[in-house]
């Protein structure tokens, strides 16, 4: 072997690879001369293409209300989801939270513009609506609870009691709400369930009190009957006298405080009184100028009685019988004169 064939057998051979069917790495001369070829295996591995990932959520809410989505959801990086909260009746959302801090948002749906985050915790808790009512007192009294130094704060759905305290001598007036009219008088009263904010609004007026006025026969009272009067206040009453009577007396609660006098005043009223005035009747006279004959006579200012006779006071009720008139006078008086008979026979003048 010349020194030519020497150098050939030392040199590497480069045989081309074949991908398809994997890389053949071509390996230098042995000892024996020989070329060998070690296959190396084709992995099959395909370059990888540009992923945009993805963000894992885990939505939830707290009590008094739902979510929607809720629990697990995927979502590509740089994406767009809307959360909807649902709050429970009487409730609100109160914020939302993302990985444990508030956003603050009391919105019931919420765009979210997903990052590149790889997990995000998002949740909504609610809370109770809470509303205001606010009062106002007129002259003469108070209430409570009241919201002089702040307003009532009312939870949705509840009620509010409320309890007047009149002033000495005055009584509640009316209840209000929001300007309208709901009670009349009442020491207490309840709106129930708040679902808005409101005005109550109390007033008072001073205690009325209650005169019984009533005239006796003879004569007439004006005003009469129950007359309400405020307290502190006065009250005058009239009296008219039938035709051949005068004013008596006038008595107030049992006792006579003016003699006559057609007028009476009664001042500064603090208390319930009964008032009544009675009169002095025409005066009937009997005589008997000769026998068996009576002669009965009255004023000719009593124009308009009418003389009445009975035989039996017994009886109920009593069956009287006019003596039907005209009546003859004199100077000062109406007369009539009847025979006497046997028994009794009774008289009377009556107005009708």
């Amino acid at each position: 072997m010349n020194q030519s064939s020497e150098q050939n057998r030392h040199r590497l051979c480069h045989l081309p690879a074949t991908p398809a069917s994997g890389i053949w790495h071509l390996a230098g001369p042995s000892r024996l001369g020989l070329l060998w070829l070690a296959p190396l295996l084709w992995l099959g591995v395909t370059p990888a293409k540009a992923d945009p990932g993805n963000v894992e959520l885990t939505i939830s809410c707290g009590a008094n209300g739902n979510v929607d989505p809720k629990g697990s959801v995927v979502m590509p990086h740089m994406s767009d989801i809307t959360y909807t909260a649902t709050p429970n009746p009487g409730y609100k959302v109160e914020d939302w939270y993302f990985d444990g801090l508030r956003y603050g948002s009391d919105t019931t749906s919420f765009l979210h513009h997903l990052g590149d985050q790889d997990a995000i915790a998002v949740r909504v808790e609610f809370i109770r609506i809470t509303h205001f009512v606010m009062t106002v007192a007129g002259y003469g009294g108070s209430l409570t609870p009241n919201s002089d130094a702040k307003a009532i704060t009312v939870d949705w759905g509840d009620g509010v009691t409320f309890t007047a305290h009149p002033d000495p001598h005055y009584r509640v007036a009316q209840w209000t709400v929001d300007d309208a009219p709901v009670a009349t008088g009442g020491a207490t009263f309840t709106l129930p369930n708040i679902t808005a904010d409101h005005w109550v609004g109390i007033t008072f007026a001073l205690e009325s009190y209650t005169v019984q006025a009533n005239a006796g026969p003879g004569g007439s009272l004006s005003p009469t009957g129950a007359v309400a009067v405020v307290y502190g206040d006065q009250q005058s009453f009239s009296a008219t006298p039938e035709a051949g009577c005068d004013v008596a007396c006038w008595w107030l609660d049992g006792r006579v405080v003016q003699t006559g006098g057609t007028t009476f005043w009664l001042d500064a009223i603090e208390r319930n009184h009964t008032l009544q005035v009675t009169f002095a009747l025409p005066v009937l006279a009997i005589s008997q100028p000769a026998t068996n004959t009576v002669v009965l006579s009255w004023p000719l200012a009593a124009e308009g009685w009418t003389l009445q006779a009975t035989t039996n006071l017994s009886a109920a009720p009593v069956a009287w019988t006019n003596v039907p008139p005209p009546y003859p006078t004199d100077s000062d008086n109406f007369y009539v004169t009847e025979p006497v008979l046997a028994g009794k026979k009774f008289y009377r003048l009556f107005h009708p």
